[in-house]
Order: structure tokens, then C-alpha cells, then sequence
């Protein structure tokens, strides 16, 4: 049988973020240029504006090449004009075929000048509802020069379509991906460090502690739950980078009078381990477009209680009942209170977020996509 030949092998490919440090967008771009550089057999290479972090060890270690190109966003218009002509020039001499920037700023930065750079294309990658956006004089050239745009989520779908005034056959949807790996530490090591056992109720967020979230709606809710549970204690994890929130989530915690049943946990390596010792996935949010917070949580085969917006909903099913709508903490406190004590419940919704997370988000899925839609466009 002759073997079909791989129309992706040596093409290359610059993938553009605006930081190393580990978000969901960028957790997403790096394992996508794992895939094209280790299955594809791309010549692949990440560049980011700023700020190395857990995102370039994860590079390292799928042997990707990464460097920071600097830049300025608050620059006066000489400046910039200086910067994007450096950038201009370092594309020129790795002569990508395609450039595929993720966020928002280094789409705009990407897509304004992709066609000084010699590559043949370039993907606009929508990974958000549409935070951001400055109706800035870049920003409008960018959107006329970008050639194909993807989106994550039919929230930044609509997005595009409705505010940014873009065709919709011109707006490819490629889910996000999730897949967890293997736990680096046993139940019995996280039970351990975290002094948990039989007698907690654990419950997860994995989220930068941004604006972007609604942490405090779940601390409101969290409250609720503490002062409604009688068998357990209820104990609830934030895993996620301390940013500018971090300062104002302990004061409510500690005003709640819930410090001792809520722990910040920062950033956390092994996700598959924490959530190994955990009862229920929360997820509280005004914006999201594909959410990976939730995504991993249903790969670890747990319920979700989580906010009533699009990309939840997009995520956990249309029909998905344990959703409550944005700042009700009371609905939200109640969804969670129904899980505490009904084991049947929680394993049967948990099996089914499995399924959903296994058949509409599998890593392949993703990186198939993906390497369709270059091979289209190139």
C-alpha cells in the first residue's frame, strides 16, 4: 500500500504569544506545536513578547524552539513603527510559511504585518469571547490583512461575526483540546501535603486569579456551603497563578470568616494529581470562550457546577443542569450542596462529562484540525 505523503513535513511554522507563563491559550499553542513539530515533522519555533515561565519548560521538554521578541504595546506611534519593523526582519530570516499568533495582541501585531514577512499566510486565533479589543487604528488594519481567522468557541465565533464585522465562512471553529496526563504524585502524597481525608469535601478551580473570573461569586457561594454541610468539611482549592486578585480573594475569604475551609494553592504542576483527590470541578467566570479549567476537570472524570455563559455551556452540553447564572452565588452554593451528599450523583454526572471531554475534545481532534486547515491555506 503506498504511503501517503506528509504535506506538512519540513514547512515552517512560528507560532506567536504574548507570554510564556502558563495559561490556557498557551498551553494550547504549545502542545499544538509539540504536535506539528514531533508528528508532523514541522520545522517549528515559538516566539513570545515576554515573561519565560512554565509555558517554556513545557516547550523544552517537546523540544520546541522558543525565544522572546520584545515589545512595547504602550508605545508612541514612532516607536512601535520601529519595533514591528525589528519584528518584521527576525520573520524574514526564519522565513516561516505561516505565522499563527494566539491572544489578542500578538494577532493584531501578526496579522498587520504578516505580509512583509514573506510567509504565505496568516491565522488570526480567537481564544476568548473578545476581552480586549481597543477599536485602535492597528487593530482595524490587522482585521482588514488577516486572511483566515479561527475561533476556540462559538462565543468568539460570534464574536468576530457580530463586533468585528468578519465573515462567518471565513471564521474556522477548532475546539480546544484536553487531555491530562498521568498523575506525578499518588492520592496518598496529595492527601498528605493538602490534609485532606474521608471526612472533607473537596471541590476544585483551576483559574489565574485575574478579573477575567468571578472567583468572589464563588467565595460567596463557597460561604453558603460551609455553613449548610453537617457531615463533611467542605474544603475548596484555588489552583491558579496569584494575579492581581490574589490580594482582594484572601481578604473576602478571611471577612467570610471561610480561610480555614478555602486554600490558594498558586500555580499548580501536577493538575491530574490535585484532581485525583478532588469531589467536584467549579468553575465560576463572566468570560470565557473554550474554557481549560473545566475541559480538565471533565478529563478527570469529575462533576462540574459552573457559571450559565456560552463557552461553559459549550463545553459541558447545552443541556447541562448544574450551571448557575453570573454573581448568583445562592444558585450556585445550591448546585453544589446537591453533590456533597449523593456519591450516585456525582459518578454518574462525572462519567458523563468523560464521555463529552473523550469525544468532543480529544487532543487528535484538535491537532487533525489544525493540520487540515494549514495544509488549506498553504
Amino acid at each position: 500500500m503506498k504511503k501517503t505523503r506528509n504535506t506538512l513535513s519540513e514547512k515552517k511554522i512560528l507560532i506567536f504569544l504574548d507570554t510564556l507563563l502558563m495559561g490556557g491559550a498557551e498551553k494550547q499553542a504549545i502542545l499544538l506545536s509539540g504536535y506539528l513539530k514531533n508528528t508532523e515533522k514541522c520545522n517549528v519555533e515559538v516566539w513570545a513578547i515576554d515573561r519565560a515561565g512554565k509555558g517554556a519548560e513545557l516547550l523544552d521538554e517537546l523540544g520546541v524552539p522558543w525565544k522572546l521578541h520584545p515589545l512595547d504595546r504602550y508605545a508612541g506611534k514612532i516607536k512601535r513603527i520601529k519595533e514591528l519593523i525589528k519584528l518584521i526582519i527576525a520573520i524574514r530570516k526564519f522565513k516561516p510559511d505561516i505565522i499563527m499568533p494566539f491572544t489578542y495582541w500578538p494577532n493584531v501585531i501578526c496579522c498587520a504585518i504578516w505580509n512583509f514577512t514573506g510567509a504565505k499566510t496568516c491565522l488570526w486565533n480567537q481564544r476568548d469571547e473578545g476581552r480586549g479589543v481597543t477599536n485602535h487604528a492597528l487593530e482595524e488594519y490587522a482585521l482588514k490583512k488577516a486572511p483566515v481567522f479561527v475561533s476556540n468557541s462559538e462565543e468568539g465565533r460570534l464574536f468576530l461575526a457580530n463586533h468585528l464585522n468578519i465573515k462567518k465562512d471565513n471564521i474556522r471553529l477548532i475546539h480546544n483540546s484536553v487531555n491530562l496526563p498521568n498523575p506525578i504524585k499518588s492520592k496518598e502524597y496529595w492527601k498528605n501535603t493538602l490534609n485532606i481525608n474521608e471526612k472533607h469535601f473537596v471541590a476544585t478551580m483551576i483559574a489565574n486569579l485575574h478579573g477575567y473570573k468571578d472567583h468572589k461569586t464563588l467565595l460567596d457561594a463557597w460561604k453558603i456551603v460551609c455553613d449548610n454541610t453537617k457531615n463533611k468539611t467542605p474544603i475548596l482549592f484555588l489552583a491558579g497563578r496569584f494575579d492581581h486578585k490574589y490580594e482582594e480573594l484572601k481578604l473576602q475569604a478571611q471577612e467570610l470568616n471561610i480561610e480555614s475551609n478555602v486554600r490558594f494553592l498558586d500555580q499548580v504542576d501536577d493538575i491530574a494529581g490535585l484532581l485525583s483527590v478532588t469531589d467536584l470541578g467549579v468553575f465560576s467566570s463572566r468570560f470565557e470562550g473554550c474554557p481549560n479549567g473545566v475541559l480538565e476537570c471533565m478529563n478527570a472524570e469529575l462533576p462540574m457546577v459552573a457559571t450559565d455563559i456560552i463557552g461553559i455551556r459549550e463545553a459541558l452540553g447545552d443541556d447541562y443542569p448544574y450551571l448557575a447564572a453570573i454573581s448568583d452565588y445562592q444558585a450556585f452554593a445550591n448546585h453544589i450542596l446537591t453533590f456533597i451528599d449523593n456519591d450516585d450523583l456525582r459518578g454518574k454526572i462525572a462519567q458523563m462529562n468523560l464521555r463529552r471531554a473523550e469525544q468532543e475534545f480529544s487532543p487528535q481532534k484538535m491537532f487533525s484540525n489544525y493540520s487540515k486547515l494549514i495544509e488549506s491555506v498553504l
